[in-house]
């Protein structure tokens, strides 16, 4: 596996999502709030209120305290949402790497989110239809994030086994490989 450097996987991660547009049926802190929806009712004042909270309209504007606050929304976002802020996220992994899990499942959970289930017929399905929004360059550049990530020493944390499943199961495979990924829906 090649060492990645920091700054070139960052300056490949800005390059490949520069262009991605924010979908405005579903922003981050309204995201978060569909997470909440499980154990509450939130009202459509409340969903609405949550979107102003949102007014970046670049992925690179998003603030890592609201990517830190919205740690679940990437799970209930909309597949384009997840197109937009993922990029963020994994930026914060990155920034986030070398602190141990008792202070901050960030790069686990981003880990976890570029990870292709093995079993699960409505994962596989929920996942692909995340992936396949994204195009070669897109594609390199997250295996470029989990590279960097299942390189990087820490006394603190060992994401390797994580990052490595994450990039065997997808984004480290040959383009035809994955273009052949299908769900069966026996």
């Amino acid at each position: 596996m090649k060492v990645v450097d920091e700054e070139l996987v960052l300056a490949q991660l800005a390059a490949a999502f520069s262009y991605v547009r924010r979908d405005e049926g579903c922003t981050l802190h309204q995201a978060q709030l569909i997470d909440q929806s499980l154990s509450r009712e939130i009202s459509e004042k409340e969903y609405d209120a949550a979107k102003l909270l949102d007014p970046y309209t670049k992925w690179y504007e998003v603030p890592s305290a609201d990517i830190d606050a919205c740690d679940a929304a990437l799970s209930h976002i909309t597949p384009t949402g997840w197109r937009f802020y993922n990029p963020a996220y994994m930026r914060r992994a990155i920034e986030l790497v070398d602190k141990p899990i008792w202070e901050t499942a960030m790069t686990s959970s981003v880990i976890f989110q570029l990870t292709f289930p093995d079993n699960d017929d409505f994962m596989q399905h929920y996942v692909l239809e995340r992936f396949k929004l994204l195009n070669e360059q897109q594609v390199q550049a997250v295996a470029a994030v989990l590279t960097f990530i299942a390189n990087h020493l820490s006394s603190q944390t060992d994401w390797r086994e994580e990052a490595m499943t994450a990039l065997n199961s997808y984004w480290g495979l040959e383009p035809i490989v994955r273009s052949t990924l299908r769900i069966k829906l026996d």
